[in-house]
């Protein structure tokens, strides 16, 4: 990907059969050059891929065009025990597909000849401190005169992933976040916190964070919600035996006419997970779909070692995995950020 600066126009290729399509589209910004796939339906297409930051297009010839919009995931939460970010929230209206939950597609989307559509891609969560929350992630969008939504706002938003929740001194744990996926909880002594819930309007964008356990001793943080699967929730009893995986992202064959899976929900942390032998650092991992690997500090039987929490995968809207301890070595890890795919039928 490289910025473009100015527009860029490309011509149609083929006769018009009788329906109304795009003859050329121009865009400036962070965007991938033109693409002609071949879709999952057999329909030839035209595709531009957005990445972060604000960018532009402008049709020559109104049209519909199918997209798929991911936030920014968040990030996970700093300090022990802490909860995985939530993927970022995914919005879709490619025919065949459905939004999370199985909700409805958006409406295929008119576009004006000679109107300039806004497309902002948002980052992840920012990394967050020891003993702290995690961060939301940035919202995504496509924005411009005529757009519809429930809102009806001209624009059609996909909203950041909920941070981690974190633990802070004197407060103890702290809950997940909302957003467009549910950051996890994070477990605090005899003291379980509620994860965050995924955004429902105007559509259902995502699922929830998985809660954490009260279990006084070697517990875990929740796992962070993905676009098709709620993070994992950890009991309260005996919840150092549990892996907090985080929720499942979703696929779409928007860019190249096959799956690619997005937005999904950070691992939580687990102080003292379970392993065969001391070189197997586990951690939880994240849902498909770029989510980060929660941290884990090593069961007392082998010894002391530590496996660091990762960063939600970038261009997924991948959630962040949480951290397992204060020293500040695993408890940075940003959420993924966010991805705008466009495309259209020219023949």
């Amino acid at each position: 990907m490289s910025f473009i600066s100015g527009g860029t126009s490309f011509g149609r290729t083929s006769i018009n059969r009788g329906v109304s399509l795009i003859e050329s589209m121009a865009a400036t910004g962070y965007v991938d050059s033109e693409t002609t796939i071949t879709g999952e339906d057999g329909v030839a297409y035209k595709t531009r891929r957005f990445e972060q930051g604000t960018s532009t297009f402008t049709p020559t010839g109104n049209g519909q065009i199918q997209y798929l919009i991911v936030a920014g995931g968040g990030s996970g939460g700093g300090g022990n025990f802490s909860g995985g970010g939530g993927g970022g929230g995914f919005r879709t209206n490619v025919t065949g597909q459905t939004n999370p939950d199985s909700q409805a597609l958006d409406a295929l989307l008119d576009v004006t000849s000679g109107t300039t559509y806004t497309v902002v891609v948002g980052d992840g969560g920012a990394a967050t401190g020891d003993n702290a929350d995690g961060n939301n992630g940035y919202d995504s969008s496509i924005t411009g005169s005529g757009i519809t939504d429930s809102g009806g706002t001209n624009s059609i938003v996909a909203n950041g992933g909920g941070g981690g929740g974190g633990y802070a001194n004197g407060i103890g744990g702290m809950d997940g976040e909302d957003g467009g996926s549910g950051g996890g909880a994070e477990r605090s002594a005899g003291n379980g916190q509620g994860a965050g819930t995924a955004m429902t309007s105007p559509t259902t964008q995502g699922r929830n964070g998985g809660g954490a356990g009260s279990y006084t001793n070697n517990s875990s943080g929740g796992g962070g919600g993905g676009a098709s699967g709620v993070g994992r929730t950890v009991p309260s009893a005996n919840a150092h035996m549990w892996a907090p995986y985080g929720g499942g992202g979703k696929s779409s064959p928007i860019l190249t006419g096959s799956n690619i899976t997005y937005a999904g929900g950070g691992g939580g942390a687990n102080k003292y997970l379970y392993a065969s032998n001391s070189s197997t650092k586990m951690g939880a991992p994240g849902g498909a779909g770029g989510g980060g690997f929660g941290g884990c500090d090593g069961y007392p039987s082998y010894g002391s070692w530590t496996k660091n929490a990762t960063a939600g995968t970038d261009e997924l809207g991948g959630g962040g995995g949480g951290s397992a301890d204060t020293s500040g070595a695993n408890s940075r890890f940003k959420g993924g950020s966010g991805i705008v795919i466009i495309r259209w039928q020219y023949e």
